[in-house]
């Protein structure tokens, strides 16, 4: 008789990360608020894993038991490489950045292979999009305790924000949203500072508790 399979579910906090090796010798590092569920051991054919969040990982290459990351209704299978995947709930898409070797990720019956340095992308209703040529540095930045910032968009500056500080954000009304922010600052600052950076592009903001108030 088979043994049933253990599973282990590790779960960072806002303004937490995590690093942890899978039996195998993959290692993972976890950003804020994410997850991975995975077995205590691997067995049979393949290697699956679950995540939610933004997860960075290191893949020991094992032709017999292919690696596969699901992340929603989007499929990463892996071949003994190095790649980021942001599946937050509150973004617009799932992204997956290869770094290093190859992967194929899909959803429902379509698939696409990337190339190192190339991002696709799953929105919510599906629709795949590929960017090449990505900045590794800013995709990876929160790997080396940064926040990284080439003409991102202020809202997905700001939700990255919220999980590392653990705020709410608050906007006021004809407060800039629509503004994109240059900038790279440590993430062991004081929130504070972040703010002073936000002013360097134009974003007022005010803090008051555990809120952020982007001003007009």
């Amino acid at each position: 008789m088979n043994e049933a399979v253990l599973f282990n579910t590790v779960m960072t906090p806002r303004g937490g990360q995590y690093q942890i090796q899978l039996s195998d010798g993959s290692r993972v590092k976890l950003n804020a608020f994410s997850s991975i569920t995975y077995p205590v051991w691997f067995t049979g054919t393949e290697r699956n894993v679950t995540v939610t969040g933004e997860a960075y990982f290191e893949i020991a290459e094992n032709a017999k038991m292919p690696f596969k990351v699901n992340a929603y209704e989007v499929q990463v299978e892996v071949k003994g490489t190095e790649f980021n995947i942001n599946a937050y709930s509150d973004e617009p898409a799932i992204k997956t950045t290869l770094l290093k070797g190859a992967i194929q990720i899909g959803r429902s019956s379509a698939t696409h292979v990337l190339e190192p340095l190339q991002q696709g992308r799953f929105d919510k209703q599906g629709n795949f999009s590929l960017q090449k040529n990505v900045n590794a540095n800013e995709v990876t930045a929160w790997r080396n305790g940064l926040f990284q910032f080439n003409n991102v968009d202020l809202k997905a500056v700001l939700r990255q924000v919220s999980r590392w500080y653990d705020v709410d954000i608050l906007y006021e009304s004809r407060s800039p949203v629509y503004k994109e922010v240059d900038g790279e600052i440590r993430r062991n600052v004081n929130l504070s500072e972040v703010v002073k950076m936000l002013g360097k592009n134009g974003v007022r903001c005010r803090i008051e508790g555990k809120t952020l108030i982007v001003l007009p």
